[in-house]
C-alpha cells in the first residue's frame, strides 16, 4: 500500500490513538503550518468497536479514548490552520465477526476506507479477505492472533502476537508447579492460536482440553466436563496443587465460572 492519503491517515490514526501521546505530540507541533496540497473537508474514520458482547467493557473504554483523541486531533488541526477535520464514527460490532463484517461493508459502501478496530482477532479474521481485496486499512488496538501475523495485508495491529504471550503463560504455569493442565478456550482465531502457542512453550501436551463456541452464553456442559477432567486427574494420583485450569476467554468467563461453581 503506497503512502498516499491512506498512508498519511495510517500515521495519524496510530499516533492519535496511542493512549497518552495524542495531546502532547499534537499540541507540541501546533506551531507548524498546514501542508500544501493536503486533505480538504471532513475526513471520516469508523471505529468498529465492541460496545456490546463479550468485549463490551473494553469497547466502552476504547470509545472514550478514541473520542478524546478525535477532539485533540481536531484542535491541533485548527491550530495549524488546516482546511480539514477528523470525523470519528463509533459503530458497534457486538464482538461478533459477522456483524463486524456487515458494518465494514456498509461503511465502505459509503466511501469509508479507513477503520479503527475491530478489537478481537476473530473479527479481524472475518474482515481480512474483504479488506485485502478492497485495499482498505484497519488498525486493531488489541488483536494478537498468530494467524494474522502476515505481511502486506490490510491489518495493522498495536500488540505483539501470541507467540510472545503464550510462552509467558507457560512460564507462569511451570513456575507455579503445574504438571497437569486442563485447558478451556474460545474456539476462534485468538483462542486457538494462544492455546497452541502456550502448549508449545509449556513443552508437554495438556492433560485435557475443552474448546467452546465463542458465542456461547451458558456453559453447563463445559463446566461439567472441566470438573470430570479434574476429578479424573486426582483419581489418577495428581494432587490439586499440581493441576491448573487454563481459561483463554473474554468476558464470557464470568457465566462459565458461575456454572463451574454451581
Amino acid at each position: 500500500m503506497s503512502l498516499d492519503n491512506k498512508g498519511v491517515w495510517a500515521v495519524i490514526v496510530i499516533i492519535a490513538l496511542v493512549g497518552g501521546l495524542a495531546g502532547g505530540w499534537f499540541m507540541g507541533s501546533a506551531g507548524v503550518g498546514p501542508v500544501e496540497g493536503g486533505l480538504q473537508g471532513t475526513q471520516t474514520i469508523v471505529f468498529l468497536a465492541p460496545l456490546t458482547g463479550a468485549l463490551s467493557t473494553y469497547g466502552e473504554n476504547s470509545q472514550e479514548a478514541a473520542e478524546l483523541a478525535e477532539a485533540e486531533v481536531n484542535a491541533w488541526l485548527t491550530a495549524r490552520g488546516e482546511s480539514w477535520s477528523l470525523d470519528l464514527v463509533v459503530d458497534d460490532t457486538a464482538t461478533d465477526p459477522t456483524q463486524a463484517d456487515t458494518r465494514m461493508r456498509a461503511w465502505h459502501g459509503q466511501g469509508v476506507e479507513i477503520f479503527v478496530g475491530p478489537m478481537s482477532s476473530g473479527e479481524c479474521s472475518q474482515l481480512k479477505s474483504y479488506g485485502d481485496s478492497n485495499e482498505l486499512l484497519f488498525v486493531s488496538p488489541s488483536s494478537t492472533a498468530t494467524s494474522l501475523s502476515l505481511e502486506d495485508d490490510s491489518i495493522y495491529r498495536f500488540c505483539p502476537d501470541d507467540y510472545i504471550q503464550g510462552p509467558a503463560i507457560a512460564a507462569m504455569l511451570l513456575d507455579a508447579g503445574i504438571t497437569e493442565v486442563v485447558a478451556t478456550w474460545r474456539g476462534d482465531a485468538w483462542g486457538d492460536g494462544l492455546k497452541a502457542a502456550t502448549e508449545t512453550a509449556y513443552g508437554d501436551t495438556f492433560a485435557a482440553e475443552v474448546r467452546y463456541t465463542p458465542t456461547s452464553t451458558d456453559f453447563p456442559t463445559e463446566a461439567s466436563t472441566l470438573a470430570t477432567e479434574v476429578n479424573d486427574l486426582v483419581t489418577a494420583g495428581a494432587s490439586l496443587d499440581e493441576i491448573g485450569v487454563l481459561a483463554i476467554s473474554f468476558e464470557e468467563i464470568i457465566p462459565y465460572m458461575e456454572d463451574a461453581s454451581a
